[in-house]
């Protein structure tokens, strides 16, 4: 039986921006997951997964858009090293202080899945991840399957979907697109990085991710060798909208199962990862 939920949407101020921010509240709940959106989402982008999730695991659910995305201030800011170090270092603790959340369980789809990485690098308040769809190496294939979403964007399904999600849509388009295909600094993960995550993890894949390869599986296999890894077959870069039962039926048992969640590595200082990985 699943958990009745109750929707909230509001606009906070972190890190001096005004941030679109939901909650869905699971009657009941003592858990937390805190939703990382990817390079083209936001609150609304997600669609109605957070209150199914929140339904299905019988945990709240708390997510917001990052700058410039869905209704959050912009415009959306350079990814690079500093980028996501304010996210993982002052946005996220700010806005799990707001809702009185200690530990979350942190769950990322795709560049979300790499803040949620970082995040657990450097935090002690991540009690598992889930990582859906992640990156952590740069592949040619998908900046060249990028480059030619670019090329026919104007005009598309794409684009116009999009205008449904966000304020500005080609604002973060673009931005994703300049720094999927160009040479600025990328996600500061490094191996040292992920050594560092000590919590539980689930990854969730698609076979047929065309942003993603079994590359990234393979490396996340080594770097994080008691993770749980489920494969979706027929199945792209979305498995939790291509496959919404499956997805919330593993998360599920993945929030449920008995064991420790405390995270027991050192947490690691933003500042130091700077000096690390720039």
């Amino acid at each position: 039986m699943r958990a009745r939920v109750q929707s909230q949407f509001q606009c906070l101020t972190l890190d001096g921006k005004q941030v679109e921010v939901a909650l869905h509240t699971a009657e009941g709940a003592r858990d937390t997951i805190l939703l990382l959106h990817e390079a083209l989402g936001s609150v609304t982008y997600w669609r109605d997964f957070p209150e199914k999730l929140a339904a299905a695991t019988g945990a709240n659910v708390l997510l917001y858009s990052r700058p410039g995305h869905g209704d959050s201030e912009g415009p959306p800011e350079e990814r690079n090293a500093r980028y996501y170090l304010r996210q993982t270092g002052i946005v996220i603790p700010e806005l799990l202080d707001r809702f009185g959340v200690e530990a979350a369980i942190v769950y990322g789809h795709s560049e979300g899945a790499c803040i949620a990485m970082l995040f657990a690098a450097q935090s002690l308040r991540v009690r598992s991840l889930i990582l859906e769809s992640p990156f952590v190496v740069a592949e040619r294939n998908s900046a060249e399957h990028i480059a030619g979403m670019a090329a026919a964007y104007r005009g598309s399904k794409l684009q116009e979907r999009l205008a449904l999600y966000h304020r500005d849509a080609d604002q973060v388009f673009y931005a994703w697109v300049h720094w999927a295909t160009g040479q600025a600094p990328g996600m500061p993960l490094s191996l040292a990085s992920l050594n560092q995550i000590k919590c539980p993890v689930l990854v969730l894949q698609g076979e047929n991710d065309v942003f993603g390869s079994s590359v990234h599986r393979e490396v996340l296999q080594v770097a994080l060798p008691a993770a749980e890894f489920e494969l979706f077959a027929n199945t792209g870069h979305l498995p939790h909208r291509e496959q919404t039962e499956p997805v919330l039926n593993r998360v599920a048992r993945f929030t449920t199962a008995p064991g420790p969640f405390a995270y027991p590595g050192q947490p690691l200082k933003p500042t130091s990862l700077i000096e690390e990985l720039l």
